[in-house]
């Protein structure tokens, strides 16, 4: 049976298989989920909980110094130091792992078996959006690096930009139609064609007027996006191909106290129909995506913290099957 991870507080946290829980040394900066597993990382340390194959366990003798593996496939690797990741992702055909880190670099290292870190520069400092292993025939992986003014591809070692565009929010990539689709803080989405030896712009579309977005969620198909509202009290859900508003959000009402936070971090279900939302007093709200309702189920299931109160800010939110 796959797991399902549906949300990320301090710790990820697995629905119905708690004993893939992580313990980091300090709050959980990025995750990552792959056909291999699950991967988190905070300011020292990347944890790896790998199960489809043995290849890590044939690879024991082999890891580099700063790695350590246990009895339950959870691998931990050692940070570069000073770094500060944003973004975590696994290569498509997972062979790597990379992660952006706040002073403007690509790292990257093979996921099993013997390998340092490398590091790419990408020219400049700032936030990073998204980060999308690009499928190629080489050996080697591309990837492509989405910041708030910037796409940026990396080959070879070497990066350079695709395009610039200003106060970008959100972005996804899809691997079949090798298109890179973005939208910006006012409601633009952009998609690029990148199958041709030039990448070109292939649409542009006005979602909404008279916003001020901060935060944008893709689906896993690209179908449709959440966007957080400035205010990150509310927000919506718009299809990406008609530009119509599909739903409407509102962050959960906390527990613990009376007045209302704002909204965190938003993730869409693998299948596209449902949409968990966070806000930063730790709950999380579930809403049909088609009809906008809530989920009864939100109230039991989707609250996934242990521990005492007060609740770790949900500070993102992951979801996924492996």
């Amino acid at each position: 049976m796959k797991r399902k991870l549906v949300s990320v507080m301090r710790t990820p946290y697995v629905v119905n298989d708690p004993t893939i829980n992580r313990t980091h040394q300090g709050d959980v900066r990025a995750v990552a989920v792959g056909n291999d597993g699950i991967a988190s990382v905070d300011g020292t340390q990347l944890i790896l909980h790998l199960h489809t194959t043995d290849e890590r366990d044939n690879h024991g003798s082999e890891w580099d110094e700063g790695v350590v593996c246990d009895a339950d496939r959870q691998t931990t690797v050692s940070l570069p130091e000073n770094c500060h990741p944003q973004l975590l992702a696994f290569s498509a055909k997972g062979h790597d792992i990379a992660l952006v880190d706040h002073s403007g670099h690509l790292l990257v290292r093979p996921l099993h078996g013997r390998g340092d870190w490398q590091s790419v520069s990408l020219g400049k400092h700032g936030d990073s959006v998204g980060l999308f292993s690009v499928t190629t025939n080489k050996t080697h992986s591309d990837w492509i690096v989405v910041r708030h003014d910037r796409v940026t591809m990396v080959t070879n070692g070497a990066a350079s930009d695709l395009c610039q565009h200003a106060a970008i929010v959100g972005a996804t990539y899809s691997q079949d139609k090798h298109e890179l689709s973005f939208v910006d803080r006012e409601a633009k989405l952009v998609t690029y064609s990148l199958s041709g030896e030039t990448p070109s712009c292939t649409r542009e579309i006005q979602l909404a007027e008279n916003v001020a977005w901060s935060k944008a969620f893709f689906s896993p198909d690209g179908k449709h996006l959440a966007a957080i509202n400035g205010s990150e009290k509310s927000g919506a859900v718009y299809d990406c191909d008609s530009g119509d508003n599909v739903c409407s959000f509102q962050a959960p009402r906390p527990t613990a106290r009376r007045e209302d936070t704002d909204l965190t971090g938003a993730a869409f279900s693998s299948d596209g129909t449902q949409l968990w939302v966070a806000n930063e007093s730790g709950e999380i709200g579930l809403y049909h995506v088609q009809t906008g309702r809530k989920s009864g189920a939100c109230e039991t299931e989707a609250v996934l913290y242990e521990g005492e109160q007060p609740r770790p800010a949900a500070m993102m939110v992951v979801t996924g099957s492996f």
